[in-house]
């Protein structure tokens, strides 16, 4: 599975995490940090994927997102790896 550090902090560099099209069921990881100390959400915290499609549509998925302290584990779906090209995703705390 890779694993890849996620600043939060405004003007962080985010990564590309490279997946093939049809690509269904691959988990990554994403480690949390604000700044240069591990970012924990807070508990009962919802955390979204949401992503934008290369034909403009989006995606927003929670069931398949999980967290163990500061690390979140995705696991791609159907949607998020249907088309050919760039899907830009965004995580979202709630």
């Amino acid at each position: 599975m890779q694993t890849t550090n996620l600043q939060i902090a405004p003007g962080g560099v985010k990564p590309v995490i490279h997946v093939s099209q049809y690509d269904i069921g691959r988990q990554f990881s994403l480690r949390l940090f604000d700044g240069s100390l591990p970012y924990t959400p807070p508990t009962g915290a919802l955390i979204f994927i949401n992503g934008e499609k290369p034909d403009g549509k989006g995606f927003s998925y929670t069931d398949n997102v999980s967290v163990d302290e500061n690390v979140v584990t995705i696991t791609t779906t159907i949607q998020m790896t249907l088309l050919e090209g760039t899907a830009r995703c965004e995580l979202r705390l709630y």
